[in-house]
């Protein structure tokens, strides 16, 4: 079993922080804020910038069960899939900094079905869903 990009397109992925980025908790530093560690990846469109990609679809990167679709005070809306594969076992993925969501907590996905889109992260523009 393989999981998937989570974009239509994968080859046109863009990673603009890394899970547990190095440079991460020194740009909090920065910002005077407490370091802390990139808990996922920030991906992106190749070739857009700004809000080139807002509302872009993103995908499950493998078939499950949606246990969380709300919106977080630091994350936007977030979609959180449970997985449970052969040769992979359970474990989880989650989707975070999207504009909306299109999938409710119960849902059934597949491997490439549309979550949700690319969104800013703004808890308060991150709060619509189906």
């Amino acid at each position: 079993m393989r999981l998937i990009w989570p974009f239509p397109e994968p080859d046109r992925v863009r990673v603009d922080a890394g899970f547990l980025d190095p440079a991460y908790p020194e740009w909090r530093r920065r910002m005077g804020l407490p370091p802390d560690e990139h808990p996922g990846a920030d991906l992106n469109l190749r070739g857009t910038s700004g809000d080139g990609d807002l509302g872009y679809p993103v995908v499950a990167v493998a078939e499950g069960r949606v246990v969380h679709a709300r919106a977080h005070r630091v994350w936007g809306q977030i979609i959180l899939l449970e997985h449970d594969l052969p040769g992979l076992g359970k474990f989880w993925t989650q989707y975070a900094h999207l504009l909306f969501a299109v999938v409710r907590e119960g849902d059934w996905v597949m491997a490439g079905e549309p979550v949700g889109s690319i969104g800013k992260g703004d808890p308060l523009l991150a709060c619509s869903s189906p």
